[in-house]
């Protein structure tokens, strides 16, 4: 489902181009017929109507204080509106014939036919490259169907319908065309995510955001702590964790219904998954290492409450030097990928941090390092070289791909066996040895 929003997502840019071939050579036969100097009127055509395309481009990249896939919403509406008021002046060309040789008519031909239909699709095209990357990464681009678009739109008006159509109805099958292009990207739109900002600040280690997302007639709504992009937290709500490798780390435990009895998570500072350890296992010890003490405050301040952080032992600091300095007996360490370093796409470990958290875990405990991009365990060396550096420290390594990202599993020699298959994950690449 995704791939198919992704490559039907370049339909709606293309049918754009398309219909912007359409108005423009239509417009400029119009109007060319009934003109006496060809040249300086052509020259006059393609001066003007490029100029209001150059001008939607710009206009569409604007922001207006709504959300992008509202301002991609009104620009369809405003685009669909132009041409119907271009196929109501088409249709009465015939009651005009004098006044398009004069001045007026020709301006107001210009005006309807061309400038603003042009003008109207350039805006759209600006929001949707807008639209791209504002939260989800971008599916697909909006240059390059928009140009294939155009070049099948002069192909197809001035090859075929331009010889066989009345001008309204030129202008009708693009409104089709747009009208269709329209549901399409609404469809695609609706699986990715809005963002309302409810926090900002810069720390030591960059930018650090809360947010609020709101994905498509779902109506679903999860808050969100980015810190330079990446994510060190979500929940929904109702408080519930909304990163999936975290639900996933505690549907395991709940299967197995023991409790490791200590839990180092480092990169934990949202507080999210030590307050479901906490409810589920209240006997159980919970060490955090977080990079920064503002974001421990920004989740406090923007997720679900959590009163039982007095029960948590906080360290603030650089990760891997506290990772090291840390005294060993954890069954169980979790690792944020998004509070590592990034080398590629996947996170950066030190040499000497792989035999620290071998000794942290112990030969009976696991490591779970999650919060990796979706496509990072696609194969290929980056992957293999990981894993390899992973196994020199534990016997066995697997990577678990999920829907939106994924996340590693290093155990050690007798260390509980975790399922190959946990909710919405399932396990991809296996290193034993």
């Amino acid at each position: 489902m995704r791939r198919a929003r992704g490559l039907l997502g370049m339909v709606p840019p293309l049918l754009v181009g398309a219909a912007v071939a359409g108005a423009a050579e239509m417009s400029a036969g119009l109007l060319l017929y009934s003109t006496e100097g060809f040249l300086p009127a052509l020259t006059l055509i393609l001066t003007v109507e490029t100029g209001a395309l150059a001008v939607g481009l710009w206009s569409g990249s604007l922001q207006l204080g709504e959300g992008v896939v509202e301002q991609v919403r009104r620009r369809w509406l405003f685009a669909l509106v132009t041409f119907a008021v271009a196929a109501a002046f088409s249709t009465g060309m015939t009651f005009l014939d004098e006044l398009l040789t004069g001045g007026i008519g020709q301006g107001l031909g210009l005006a309807f036919l061309g400038s603003l239909p042009l003008f109207a699709l350039g805006s759209l095209l600006g929001a949707m490259a807008r639209s791209e990357g504002v939260v989800a990464p971008a599916a697909t681009t909006v240059g390059f169907p928009a140009v294939v678009g155009l070049a099948v739109g002069f192909l197809l008006t001035g090859g075929v319908l331009l010889p066989n159509m009345a001008p309204y109805t030129l202008y009708l099958v693009c409104l089709t065309a747009l009208s269709g292009g329209a549901l399409l990207q609404g469809w695609v739109l609706d699986a990715r995510p809005t963002e309302r900002l409810l926090d900002f600040q810069w720390t030591a280690r960059g930018e650090l955001k809360a947010a609020e997302w709101l994905r498509g007639s779902e109506a679903t709504v999860r808050r969100v702590l980015l810190e330079n992009g990446r994510m060190r937290g979500a929940e929904d709500l109702a408080g519930a964790p909304g990163r999936e490798w975290e639900r996933a780390v505690l549907a395991a435990l709940r299967g197995a219904g023991k409790y490791p009895g200590a839990v180092l998570y480092v990169g934990g500072g949202s507080g999210t998954l030590a307050r479901f350890l906490l409810g589920d296992f209240p006997e159980g010890r919970i060490v955090i290492i977080e990079g920064s003490s503002e974001l421990v405050l920004m989740a406090r301040k923007h997720l679900h409450a959590f009163l039982g952080w007095g029960g948590v032992q906080l360290h603030i600091g650089d990760p891997w030097a506290l990772v090291e300095e840390m005294a060993g007996g954890f069954p169980l360490v979790l690792i944020d990928g998004g509070v590592l370093p990034v080398h590629g796409r996947l996170p950066w470990v030190p040499p000497g941090g792989w035999r620290d958290l071998e000794r942290l875990a112990g030969p009976s405990g696991s490591v779970v390092l999650g919060g990796i991009g979706r496509g990072s365990g696609e194969g290929g060396a980056p992957l293999e070289a990981f894993m390899d550096m992973a196994s020199a420290a534990f016997p066995r390594v697997a990577y678990y791909e999920g829907g939106e990202e994924g996340f590693f599993l290093m155990s050690g020699p007798e260390a509980p066996f975790w399922s190959p298959a946990l909710p919405g994950f399932h396990v991809t690449a296996l290193k034993e040895g």
